[in-house]
């Protein structure tokens, strides 16, 4: 029995051109923490396309996150009662970021990732909508 390697990557997107990978990389801010709190006020259910847009919502590489479904009350007081207990939550509190996505929205699989890109490069800002 004949065993076959491959051969030894050298080229592709990251490899290729060293330069503009760490460019990318650190405009992402990537390498540091980013943490993120997903709140999600529903009612009593999420339509099935929404569930599998959240569930495949790449997150940041190397850092938790965490979801919490808001449901059976209104959205102003599912945000409210969700903030409430994040920040009464000894880990959640330090956390970095809070995404908040509808039950009605259906958020593209790098939507997360752009935003907080769009995050690392406006720090002045506490808020970006996408």
């Amino acid at each position: 029995m004949e065993l076959l390697l491959a051969p030894l990557l050298t080229e592709g997107r990251n490899n290729g051109a060293p330069k503009q990978t760490r460019a990318r990389l650190e405009a992402a801010g990537a390498w540091k923490r980013q943490r993120v709190v997903i709140i999600i006020p529903a009612g009593k259910s999420i339509p099935a396309k929404v569930a599998l847009s959240l569930i495949n919502l790449a997150r940041p590489p190397n850092n938790p996150s965490v979801p919490i479904l808001a449901e059976d009350m209104e959205v102003g007081v599912a945000y409210s009662k969700a903030i409430e207990g994040i920040l009464a939550h000894p880990e959640l509190s330090t956390w970095e970021y809070i995404l908040t996505v509808e039950h009605d929205n259906l958020p593209p699989p790098d939507g997360l990732l752009k935003l907080l890109e769009r995050m690392e490069a406006n720090p002045r800002f506490a808020c970006i909508g996408g």
